[in-house]
């Protein structure tokens, strides 16, 4: 017998609430259902995955939370896989590629493997959606990345000693029909040292009661929240998605700038670079395969060329043009023609470029 999952959710509850009286005077655990991807394929099927979560108590260190996770088809099981004592966070398990007809709905559900513990809390161990006809998603990703130097650096600080790393990091979510936690992790490696930098930045997604934003309006229509102000659809990975970026910012982080040598003499050594990758912060959703690699970005130690906003160590048209197409625009600091760092192009950038004009930084 097929049933939907009201009628499915109703008949495992009558089986688990007795557990639940009986768990509730043991140690603290916890399985959790927390999001649902559904990610059409090449094959004309739609990929499940399920992200999900585990904790346990203090006293409950060494418990064993073996999980079997099924997922269901308009109430109909169709496939369960098995999770050997998952740690405390986040995983996430994908199921065989399923053929699916828009309005299809799917349900995950977490069990208590066979030899496993009990849990203390059983609401939350099943998670539903909905299949729109087209793909629901999460990402993370870094939009750009610049290396200027220190606008504030201590006092004392040797001139081009120090760095301000900047980083705009977007997530975006398609279609989901419960809230998101995104929550992105941005560390930098620098001066050596591979955990240089951490900053957590929260990012909450909720789909405000409309779980079919940004499916056939077509970008620029509302979607949902993002940590309570109001967003809209945009261009994104599979078609319009709700998109939010921000600017993030490493002050006067060490670097040494490549510098200058003499003709006939070998370079010296390039500095190491500037590293920054994106993560999941402790209990956010994990990331989702299948996306471009674009949680990581590289930059080297620059040396400054004042005016210069292309890179080229010249300041010509190519940077007048610049500042030009990019006028009066909030940008990420010292890209886009905003040369003076402070993340809008404006008269300042325009007369920096026009009093350097015709310098050349790296004479032969």
């Amino acid at each position: 017998m097929t049933r939907n999952a009201t009628q499915w959710l109703a008949a495992l509850a009558a089986t688990i609430l007795p557990v639940v009286a009986v768990a509730q005077t043991g140690p603290m655990t916890n399985r959790r259902a927390d999001a649902i991807a559904l990610i059409p394929d090449a094959t004309g099927g739609v990929a499940v995955h399920a992200a999900w979560s585990v904790a346990r108590g203090v006293a409950s260190s060494g418990t064993d939370l073996s999980t079997d996770v099924e997922m269901l088809l308009n109430g109909t099981s169709v496939t369960t896989i098995p999770a050997s004592n998952p740690a405390d966070g986040s995983h996430l398990t994908t199921f065989p590629s399923v053929v699916m007809s828009a309005g299809d709905e799917i349900t995950v559900v977490l069990h208590a493997a066979a030899t496993a513990a009990p849990e203390t809390e059983t609401s939350d161990d099943w998670r539903v959606t909905h299949f729109h006809g087209e793909a629901t998603y999460w990402n993370r990703s870094i939009l750009g990345m610049s290396v200027i130097p220190a606008q504030n650096p201590p006092p004392g600080a040797p001139p081009g000693s120090l760095f301000d790393i900047w980083v705009e990091v977007a997530a975006e979510a398609r279609g989901p029909e419960s809230l998101l936690n995104i929550d992105i992790g941005i560390e930098l490696e620098a001066a050596g040292d591979p955990h240089y930098g951490w900053i957590e930045l929260t990012v909450e997604y909720d789909p405000a009661t409309d779980p079919t934003s940004c499916f056939g309006g077509g970008c620029g229509d509302t979607c949902g929240y993002w940590n309570g102000l109001p967003y809209h659809c945009d261009p994104g990975f599979f078609g319009c998605s709700c998109t939010n970026s921000w600017y993030i910012e490493f002050p006067n982080v060490p670097g040494e700038s490549g510098g200058s040598f003499a003709i006939g003499t070998l370079p010296p050594p390039p500095p190491p670079p500037l590293d920054v990758f994106l993560t999941p912060t402790p209990g956010a959703l994990p990331e989702l395969p299948g996306f471009p690699e674009d949680d990581e970005e590289t930059r080297p130690v620059p040396v400054e060329c004042r005016g210069d906003s292309t890179g080229d160590g010249l300041v010509n048209f190519d940077d007048l043009n610049e500042v030009l197409s990019n006028w009066n625009t909030n940008v990420l600091p010292g890209t886009d023609g905003d040369v003076t760092y402070d993340g809008f192009v404006d008269f300042d950038d325009l007369n920096l470029v026009l009093s350097l004009w015709g310098t050349n930084c790296f004479p032969v």
